[in-house]
């Protein structure tokens, strides 16, 4: 039974080392944390077909923002966050659009929407009111700077294969479209390719000029009842299918925390180590299932470092583990936000570098029998905590099984002083 066991396991599987299991896996800067890179739509209801997109902030690198340790207009950094997003189970991104004059964003754009034409990423622009704003305090017409910028969408972006389409139309996004004086139907005119104009929160199941809605988060309405913002989140699920012909985005984030921005208020929507991350993933399961699809939903998002929102490092807080052996039995101690783990993987090692996976248990075990493990004295053991999607793993440190002096015997803790890198 040991041999058949033992042969089983080795066959398909493929070595790691402990490096590969602890470095940054992410495209932030310095590469982050280790993440869990469990595709996204495992944490939303079974059989859902909904489009997974990511809100991206073009503007670092540029002085009025925080130095976040790369330029958003790098086209090397640009391949790294698409790279990065597709191997998380992101479908595209949205990004921030200030209209073809603003250098620093205007360039990231263009160039993410290369990079995206390359890699099969799908890609939109989310208009941003700065511009406008900017427009109605000098007196020009804002609908005519409106018109100026879609046009220029329709040419540069919305032809291409990869653009956002909604029932054949391109989307565009727009964050504040209700809060400008535009003569929509002077816009729509304007336009050749009918492109689907969405709107931000829930009020924009109610505007004529929006046909569709995409949530977002809401720290201004978090309280001591509802510090996650879930109500803001149940509010625009409810009103959404109350309008089942317009398009729906939902969203999910991580948290919110301004403190870092020169405009900051002091807003804040606590991480909960991971909690309020998968809150919001359980309030889209609540209103959808496979029988009743969400279109698609938002990350809120992916890089905005200045308001506390960033997906890109990970999510979730340090998971610690400390492992120790009885005999030929694994055990270990837990900290952290257990329903952040999708379980624990054990791994065996010759040499504290190359792992092999032994097997795994689910993430409410602390211990896993070796006795058909096949293990050698003198081997080590390493428990992992695999997290769930886009949260950040855990490994132990080393013990070792048995002593190579002594010959194979009973499996027993040899202290080693040694660390495993951070995780």
């Amino acid at each position: 039974m040991l041999l058949v066991s033992v042969f089983l396991f080795a066959v398909g599987q493929q070595p790691r080392t402990l490096e590969q299991e602890t470095r940054g896996n992410t495209s932030a800067s310095g590469g982050g944390s280790h993440l869990s890179k469990l595709p996204l739509r495992s944490l939303l209801y079974p059989g859902a077909t909904t489009k997974i997109y990511a809100s991206l902030m073009p503007w670092f690198g540029d002085r009025r923002h925080i130095d976040v340790g790369y330029r958003s207009d790098d086209p090397r950094q640009i391949a790294r966050q698409v790279a990065d997003m597709m191997s998380r189970g992101i479908d595209g991104g949205v990004v921030d659009w200030y209209g073809p004059g603003d250098n620093i964003t205007a360039r990231t754009n263009e160039l993410l929407l290369s990079e995206s034409e390359a890699r099969g990423f799908q890609f939109a622009i989310l208009v941003n009111g700065k511009p406008f704003r900017t427009c109605m305090q000098s007196g020009c017409d804002v609908t005519a700077l409106l018109v100026s910028e879609l046009q220029y969408a329709e040419k540069h972006f919305e032809g291409s294969p990869v653009y956002i389409r909604w029932q054949g139309r391109p989307v565009v996004f727009f964050f504040d479209g209700n809060k400008f004086p535009f003569d929509w139907r002077r816009v729509r005119a304007a336009l050749s390719r009918s492109p689907l104009f969405v709107f931000r929160n829930t009020g924009a199941f109610d505007n004529p000029a929006s046909e569709g809605g995409f949530a977002w988060n809401a720290p201004e309405v978090a309280n001591a009842g509802d510090p996650e913002a879930l109500r803001y989140l149940e509010r625009f699920y409810e009103r959404a299918q109350r309008n089942p012909e317009k398009f729906v985005m939902g969203s999910v984030y991580k948290g919110f925390d301004d403190s870092r921005a020169s405009w900051g208020q002091g807003k804040r929507i606590p991480e909960n180590c991971g909690q309020t991350w998968l809150d919001t993933f359980a309030e889209i399961n609540r209103f959808y299932s496979a029988s009743r699809q969400l279109p698609a939903l938002l990350i809120v998002t992916w890089n905005d470092y200045e308001e506390g929102t960033a997906a890109e490092p990970g999510v979730g807080c340090p998971l610690g583990i400390t492992a120790r052996l009885s005999g030929s039995l694994l055990t270990w101690d837990f900290k952290g936000n257990r329903n952040a783990v999708d379980r624990f993987l054990i791994y065996r090692s010759p040499d504290r570098q190359q792992l092999v996976r032994l097997g795994e248990v689910g993430a409410g075990q602390s211990s896993f029998d070796l006795r058909e493990a096949g293990l050698q004295p003198g081997d080590w053991l390493f428990v992992k905590a695999q997290a769930k999607a886009g949260m950040v793993d855990g490994l132990s440190d080393p013990v070792q099984f048995g002593s190579p002096k002594r010959g194979r015997g009973e499996g027993n803790l040899q202290p080693s002083g040694l660390r495993s890198p951070a995780h």
